[in-house]
């Protein structure tokens, strides 16, 4: 009972408060430039929403248990570049989505072993999978010899760019598995596992949780939505760059928190890093709408980290006092 209340304070608090935050910034971009509502500017803003989300989304599972996956912008890309070798390749297009969202699943399952079963740091463990699979992204760039590999089948580049009632059919996408994840969160028990391990992990392992196998389910989907933003971006694009989902991660990281996640456990939603991820891509809007250097973005992002974290941090500390535990 105790761990549905929580569940449903973090769905009822959190989620309302960022997404009143997004709407604010929404409207102040709106009524302050007014290129904002440009057909070209919003087509811009769902390309990057859409992919973006499903990257965090995946985040936010391990977000809620206390953990973070920093590979996912290498996964992206290397999942993005390989789809779009083998379309190039002259593989069907259903086929080439597939076995790149597998090995997408594919690298998340290996984070999950080296951290649930190996017993290796995610800080370290992500970290090497970055490099390894950030590696073979240019290793396949390097052996074809080009920036971007492009001439991909009118199929995928289809579902990249119709678009049914205004919006692309990723974003349709984007919102089913918002919906879908919020509903696993919230009203399953599997789904409120996630929470309880990431809440007191040793107290959930005493009581029979599968605290490793639910580490390696939640490496496992981050791999595969990583993935999925890959595909995403390239049939949008048009193009896989060998550049793709580099960096990312800090940015999937901080919409994570900034929607409501605690770097701490046991708090976030995959409606708030739908929220998260708009408040960051706004805000990268607003950079662009009104010409300002885009050196202050990283001065920006970082000052809204560090106050959410400390704000984060403060409420921890003051919950722990009221429950004894300091």
């Amino acid at each position: 009972m105790r761990l549905k209340m929580l569940a449903q304070k973090v769905k009822g608090f959190d989620c309302f408060f960022y997404l009143l935050v997004c709407v604010f910034f929404f409207i102040c971009l709106a009524a302050g430039s007014p290129y904002f509502f440009n057909q070209q500017n919003i087509l811009s803003l769902q390309a990057s929403i859409a992919p973006y989300t499903m990257l965090a989304a995946g985040m936010m599972l391990l977000i809620i248990m206390g953990m973070f996956d920093l590979s996912v912008g290498s996964v992206m890309g290397f999942s993005g570049i390989f789809c779009a070798y083998l379309l190039t390749g002259k593989l069907p297009v259903m086929a080439a989505v597939l076995l790149a969202l597998a090995a997408g699943a594919a690298i998340g399952a290996l984070n999950g072993i080296l951290v649930a079963y190996a017993g290796i740091s995610p800080l370290i463990a992500t970290i090497g999978t970055q490099f390894i699979f950030r590696g073979f992204c240019e290793l396949i760039m390097t052996s074809e010899l080009a920036v971007s590999l492009t001439g991909f089948p009118a199929g995928f580049l289809k579902f990249g760019n119709m678009r049914f009632l205004g919006l692309y059919p990723m974003t349709w996408i984007m919102l089913l598995a918002v919906v879908i994840f919020q509903i696993i969160l919230m009203k399953t028990w599997p789904g409120r596992w996630f929470y309880y391990i990431g809440g007191n992990k040793i107290s959930a392992s005493t009581m029979g949780f599968p605290v490793k196998g639910m580490t390696f389910l939640a490496f496992t989907v981050s791999g595969f939505m990583s993935a999925l933003g890959g595909v995403m971006s390239v049939a949008r694009s048009q193009a896989a760059s060998r550049y793709l989902g580099n960096g990312i991660q800090v940015d999937i990281l901080i919409a994570c928190v900034v929607g409501g996640g605690s770097l701490l456990g046991g708090k976030g939603d995959a409606a708030g890093a739908l929220t998260g991820t708009i408040f960051l891509i706004l805000l990268d809007n607003a950079f662009n709408l009104f010409g300002i250097n885009s050196l202050f973005k990283g001065v920006v992002i970082g000052g809204i980290l560090m106050l959410v974290v400390t704000v984060d941090g403060i409420v921890a500390m003051r919950r722990m006092k009221a429950l004894g535990k300091i």
